[in-house]
């Protein structure tokens, strides 16, 4: 029978990360599922603070997550920062990535990873600045949605939803959209949706995903923000194709004079 170790990090993260089978864990708490007991456990650091959870659970005989977990995952996790956040810091952060592995049941494990931080020295012009300042600040609600929805640090379903307005601002500013402007925006993604596991219009997607993001429950399921990871995959997958939109909307409207693209950076404003 193999096993899954899922490691959260709790930030600020270190440059190395290890786990072993002779580590004592701070907490271990059991788990019931409809599938049998799992075990969620925290790590704690030299200075008696907590480095990392950990949920460790049956996968059968194959290397690879259940979908049946796919819920419990979430569901641990969200509440794993809750409880930091109420108990140990309101500023608690878990690292943006989780770490796995497989292992024998039963079987003695070391788990390690290095980790560095790679950062390319960064330039100001003032010149640049200043000329991209006065270019933007008439669409400074249009840059701040934008820029919005490329920052991975701010929550999946905000980042969409920040698209989602800017959408709103250039597509319905009489509180009517246009339709066949949206279509149009849209359609030359439809393969890259399709090839993502989409199998509605790019449209409906657009505003079936702003639901799911926007409210708690739609109809009776959960949404992004509560414990729904399928949903979570989804909006992670159409988000990047929903940026494409944005920016080519953003420079077709406000360009020459102010022009956006994907670079090393997740939006570089490039004059």
């Amino acid at each position: 029978m193999r096993e899954c170790l899922y490691y959260w990090l709790v930030e600020p993260i270190r440059q190395s990360f290890c786990d072993k089978a002779t580590f004592k864990a701070a907490v271990d708490i059991p788990i019931e599922t409809t599938t049998g007991k799992v075990h969620f456990a925290i790590f704690l650091e030299e200075n008696g603070l907590p480095a990392y959870g950990r949920l460790q659970f049956a996968c059968g005989d194959d290397d690879r997550i259940p979908e049946a977990r796919l819920p419990l995952l979430q569901s641990v996790k969200e509440h794993f920062l809750s409880v930091l956040r109420l108990e140990f810091s309101e500023d608690a952060y878990l690292f943006p990535r989780p770490i796995w592995t497989f292992i024998e049941s039963g079987s003695e494990y070391s788990v390690g990873l290095k980790m560095q931080v790679v950062e390319s020295a960064a330039v100001f012009d003032p010149l640049v600045f200043q000329k991209t300042f006065e270019a933007s600040f008439e669409h400074r609600e249009e840059v701040r949605l934008l820029l919005d929805g490329a920052d991975k640090r701010i929550p999946l379903q905000y980042r969409y939803l920040s698209l989602y307005r800017l959408l709103e601002l250039i597509l319905r500013p009489d509180g009517q959209w246009k339709k066949d402007d949206l279509e149009s925006a849209l359609r030359p993604y439809g393969d890259r949706l399709k090839e993502e596991g989409f199998s509605r219009s790019p449209v409906n997607t657009l505003h079936e995903l702003r639901d799911s993001c926007a409210h708690i429950r739609t109809g009776q399921a959960f949404g992004v923000t509560h414990l729904n990871q399928q949903q979570a995959t989804r909006v992670e997958k159409f988000l990047p194709i929903l940026l494409d939109v944005c920016v080519s909307l953003v420079n077709s409207r406000f360009g020459p004079s102010l022009t956006f693209g994907r670079g090393p950076k997740p939006i570089d404003a490039i004059k």
